[in-house]
């Protein structure tokens, strides 16, 4: 039997090399905080948003734009500042869903308290009714005083409240459905009417909701028939 080859330590096999290397592994690269990480908001654009999560209303609150890199730097360059922001994002986060609202079933929304959206103008008023300081160019931008940016309901919101308003009338109002199944606006107002109240919309206006609450069981039943 042939004795093998004994190659010398650090020698590879024929076709084989090997590589070796004294270096030290690279170290990420961590982005250095500037004061110009620190902007004010573009208070058009967010005029026009109307909706913002927590942490972005938060420095917007601030007068600053909200930004990963922005809050880095806060946090950095002035700490006492960023107290500031961590404290009313700790109330924020607490008490949203009690005593600051947020948009339900929005399509970008995640779980947890900060991945909600509210409306920048009811975080404005909340936070000016706990005595925040620096609210004033959040309120000049967001022209609270003068003419503030309404966030128009979705249909599906507006659907339930059809749907809901037509089970009251159902419930309350005798004469709402005639025999033949159809609503009447009359009916309705004959019922305020009895009740000594005024009716907030016009005999109009609640014809078009009548409407609309018909379309919207036409369409209920369509998409059963579709189903079956």
């Amino acid at each position: 039997m042939p004795d093998d080859k004994i190659l010398p330590p650090q020698v590879a096999a024929p076709g084989l090399e090997v590589v070796t290397s004294n270096a030290a592994p690279k170290k990420p690269k961590t982005k250095v905080s500037l004061e110009s990480d620190i902007t004010t908001p573009r208070w058009s654009h967010w005029y026009q948003r109307k909706l913002a999560r927590p942490w972005q209303a938060t420095l917007l609150g601030m007068n600053i734009e909200p930004s990963k890199s922005a809050r880095s730097a806060l946090q950095s360059l002035d700490p006492d500042r960023f107290r500031v922001y961590e404290d009313r994002m700790d109330i924020v986060s607490t008490l949203i869903g009690y005593e600051i609202h947020y948009l339900k079933d929005h399509l970008r929304e995640g779980e947890g308290a900060t991945r909600k959206y509210l409306e920048l103008v009811e975080y404005c008023e909340y936070a000016t009714k706990l005595g925040w300081h620096g609210l004033e160019e959040m309120r000049s931008g967001l022209k609270i005083d003068d003419a503030p940016p309404v966030l128009n309901p979705s249909q599906r919101k507006v659907n339930n409240q059809l749907k809901m308003l037509d089970i009251v009338f159902q419930n309350c109002v005798g004469d709402y459905l005639n025999p033949k199944n159809e609503r009447s606006a009359a009916a309705v107002l004959r019922w305020f009417k009895e009740k000594e109240a005024e009716c907030p919309i016009d005999e109009g206006a609640l014809s078009m909701w009548l409407n609309q609450m018909i379309d919207l069981e036409k369409k209920v039943k369509k998409r059963q028939v579709d189903k079956t």
